[in-house]
């Protein structure tokens, strides 16, 4: 496994996220001192790669904290419902606020514990990363998740209001073909999510295989965690 960028002037391998050559001091690549968000949200449709070689790059990782507030209340109404489509839940609207609270602390500390074992993991197969790059670009690849709140939520409150929530009684049972139409779309922001899960580890670590398996692991432990709580 190897990911280095390659020195024009002296040949030397450097590891990907560096702006100098460590052997001559040449410039490697293009200086990203910003992330800018929109059109990174852009990037992750059109290019996914190279966004998260930016989001890699960039010297000051913007919007971090609140586009992974963001996921963390996807991530509880995803896991919700899962966990009430296995099991009916009788949650309160103060268990409702609790499990949100849970979910905003828990997905960032998931995160954060992932990037740092990628690093140590990634560092035995020599290959060096930063685990301020392994965080940022774990919670960019969440995009799918924070556009499908702001796009779906709304629709999923007009048509169903707190009962997309609380399943009580279940959205199924009110309008059937609605809440599987809009469950498929939900199916298809996640898959979209675990793709760029995916692109962002491919990025680190330029290995298809560990990338997909990854990216799974991250994926289990983001919903089936927040899952946990909530039965």
């Amino acid at each position: 496994m190897k990911n280095f960028i390659e020195c024009t002037n002296c040949k030397t391998d450097n590891d990907f996220y560096k702006m100098n050559c460590t052997k001559c001091g040449a410039i490697l690549r293009s200086r990203v001192v910003n992330i800018d968000l929109w059109s990174t949200i852009w990037q992750l449709v059109e290019f996914p790669r190279k966004a998260f070689e930016n989001i890699v790059h960039a010297e000051h990782k913007n919007f971090i904290v609140f586009l992974v507030l963001l996921a963390g209340v996807k991530v509880f109404i995803i896991s919700n419902f899962i966990s009430n489509l296995i099991l009916p839940s009788n949650n309160t609207d103060s268990n409702t606020l609790l499990n949100i609270l849970i979910s905003l602390g828990y997905v960032p500390a998931l995160l954060f514990i992932i990037a740092v074992i990628l690093k140590f993991i990634l560092r035995l197969l020599n290959v060096n990363t930063r685990i301020k790059d392994n965080f940022s670009i774990l919670i960019y690849a969440n995009v799918p998740l924070i556009l499908a709140l702001l796009i779906l939520f709304p629709i999923e409150y007009g048509i169903f209001g707190g009962y997309w929530i609380s399943f009580n009684p279940s959205p199924f049972l009110i309008k059937f073909n609605s809440a599987l139409i809009i469950s498929g779309l939900e199916l298809l922001f996640l898959i979209w999510q675990v793709i760029l899960v995916t692109t962002a580890l491919y990025v680190q670590t330029r290995s298809i295989l560990f990338s997909i398996f990854a990216a799974i692991i991250v994926d289990v432990f983001l919903i089936a965690g927040v899952g946990f709580f909530i039965f």
